[in-house]
This record gives structure tokens, C-alpha cells and sequence, in this order.
């Protein structure tokens, strides 16, 4: 009995170590469109996972037929509606980049959610990852394509996150999620470059006008004299009287701010087609 126990949960490791790799694919590339080979995808899942595991941040492949299928007539909102559909992104603020393909018109859709994303992949990093695939897709070359996408992906994250440790320190990812810090945290973790622009600049900027105004007095004196200060004719004032009219009441709404996927930082990116 012991024996075959132990079988049977041998044959049940091997069968979810076979299974495992799948079902990580499935997760980052979504081929729908059929556009890839098992073997593809799993090349291109190794870079996916690295962006994860290693700098917190998603990349996300996925190929439909058709993006109007998903009730929009803009490749860009059917992107932001398959991210949301699939509950993609890392971590509280669901970081991650995603590019999909629509095969019917061909149109694609790089979208970005979370403020670390958006900080990393912004417009001119952007650029460089769509010139990267386009230049692909356009001979129907999509692996390399997606390829370039993954690689170029994998790139900035790493070169942002070198850049912002050595400005910032190994606290820099507080700078990602500004709501969440209180007005003490912001002040603490201002850049002394900042500081010295609060603290120089204001006395700086009142001594000039100080200095100007002082010299447009230089030619007035002090009177000796109090009539000196009483206009010609004199004052008169023989009525006072104050008449009430109407009170104004100025109410102002402010529109609460829900980001489109659920977290922090909000959808970004770009489409055209290919």
C-alpha cells in the first residue's frame, strides 16, 4: 500500500512539472491569434518571468483576431479592458506593460498601468520599444518581434532601476507611490537639490524687491508736518453708511480620481497599427 502511494505521488510530481511551465506561459502570453510555437513562447517566458521576479514589474504579451470582439472601436481602451479582464500587473498598484496584437486589421497596443510602469516605459522609452517590434511585424516576423519587445522591456527596467539606486538610495521605490506617503515621508525623502531651492530661493527673490523698492524711495522725505499728509480740500466725511446686499456662496466638487485598472498610477500608452 505504502508502495504504490509513493507512486502514485511520484507520477503526480512529474505530472505538475511538465504542467508548470504551461501554465506560467499562459500567464504573461496569450496567444490567441496562434502567432507563436510552444517552443516560442517559452523562450519569450523566461523574460517575462526575470521582469517579475526581479524588478516587480509585468510584461505581458497577448494576440487576439479581432479587438473589437471586446466592445470597443479603439485598439488602445480594448488593451486597457484585456489588462483589467485578466487581472494583470504586480503588486499593490498592478505594475506591468502589455502589447497586444489584433490580427483582423492589424492594430496594435502597448499599455502601461502603475506608477513604477509609467515611470519606467514612458513616451520616448515607448517610442523605442514600438520601433523595435514594428519593424518586425511589418514582414510578419513575430517572434522576433515579440522578442524585441520582451528584450527591450527588460532592458529599460533594468537601466531605470540602476539609474533611480544611485540617485535615490535602496528606499527609491517609496517614489513610486506618492499617495500613499505622508507630508513628513515627501519632506524626508525631498533630494537635497530641493531643499537648497525652497530655502535659497524665496529670500533671494524678496531682497530683489526689497532692493527695487528701496530705490524708488530715495526721493521721498518725512514730513514734519501732519497737513503734509491730508490731500488737497481736505477730507469731509459727513455720512457713513453700510448697505448689506446679498451673500455669494461658491461651491466647488472635486472628482475623485479611480484609475481604470483598479490600482495606482492609471493606464497609459499608445496604438497604430503595424
Amino acid at each position: 500500500m505504502k508502495k504504490r502511494f509513493l507512486t502514485l505521488l511520484a507520477v503526480l510530481c512529474i505530472v505538475c512539472c511538465l504542467t508548470a511551465p504551461a501554465l506560467a506561459a499562459d500567464t504573461y502570453i496569450m496567444d490567441d491569434a496562434d502567432l507563436l510555437s510552444n517552443e516560442e513562447e517559452q523562450t519569450l517566458l523566461s523574460d517575462c518571468m526575470e521582469a517579475e521576479t526581479t524588478y516587480a514589474c509585468g510584461v505581458y504579451i497577448v494576440t487576439v483576431e479581432d479587438f473589437t470582439v471586446y466592445g470597443s472601436n479603439d485598439p488602445y481602451e480594448a488593451a486597457t479592458k484585456l489588462y483589467t479582464q485578466y487581472d494583470l500587473g504586480v503588486g499593490e498598484n498592478r505594475d506591468g506593460i502589455l502589447l497586444m496584437l489584433s490580427m483582423a486589421e492589424r492594430d496594435y497596443s502597448v499599455v502601461t498601468h502603475g506608477y513604477y510602469a509609467n515611470a519606467v516605459f514612458d513616451n520616448s522609452t515607448l517610442d523605442e520599444i514600438c520601433s523595435g517590434f514594428l519593424s518586425q511585424f511589418r514582414f510578419d516576423d513575430w517572434y522576433n518581434g515579440f522578442a524585441s519587445f520582451t528584450e527591450d522591456c527588460l532592458a529599460e527596467l533594468r537601466v531605470y532601476e540602476i539609474n533611480q539606486k544611485n540617485y535615490y538610495g535602496e528606499d527609491y521605490q517609496s517614489y513610486y507611490n506618492p499617495g500613499t506617503l505622508s507630508l513628513d515621508e515627501r519632506l524626508l525623502h525631498m533630494p537635497e537639490s530641493y531643499w537648497l531651492v525652497v530655502l535659497l530661493v524665496p529670500p533671494v527673490i524678496a531682497l530683489v524687491v526689497v532692493l527695487i523698492m528701496k530705490r524708488g524711495m530715495r526721493t521721498a522725505g518725512i514730513a514734519t508736518r501732519a497737513g503734509a499728509y491730508i490731500p488737497k480740500g481736505g477730507v469731509d466725511l459727513r455720512v457713513r453708511q453700510d448697505a448689506y446686499t446679498h451673500t455669494t456662496t461658491r461651491v466647488i466638487h472635486h472628482e475623485s480620481n479611480h484609475g481604470s485598472g483598479g490600482g495606482g498610477g492609471g493606464f497609459s500608452g499608445r496604438s497604430g497599427k503595424f
